[in-house]
């Protein structure tokens, strides 16, 4: 692109408030909850869709955003529909 990489960073936390990892963990954590919600899909496959590396790495992000597990947000969302 021609633009330096502290450039475009900067530029970037200045639009979208983090950095660019957080951002994409964040977009891919939100597609988990999703897919927790309305697929009967493991956590590992959740995990692997949304481009994880590993289970333990989603789950990592998944609680930094949720402050929970993506096993109790699946049991908490199906209590609450009940």
């Amino acid at each position: 692109m021609g633009y330096n990489y502290t450039y475009l960073s900067n530029v970037f936390n200045r639009i979208f408030g983090c950095g660019f990892s957080k951002f994409v963990n964040r977009f891919r954590v939100e597609n988990a909850a999703e897919m927790l919600r309305t697929t009967d899909d493991s956590m590992m496959q959740i995990s692997n869709a949304c481009g994880f590396e590993s289970i333990r790495s989603f789950n990592e992000q998944f609680k930094l955003v949720y402050a929970m597990s993506p096993t109790d947000y699946r049991a908490g969302w199906f209590e609450k529909r009940s």
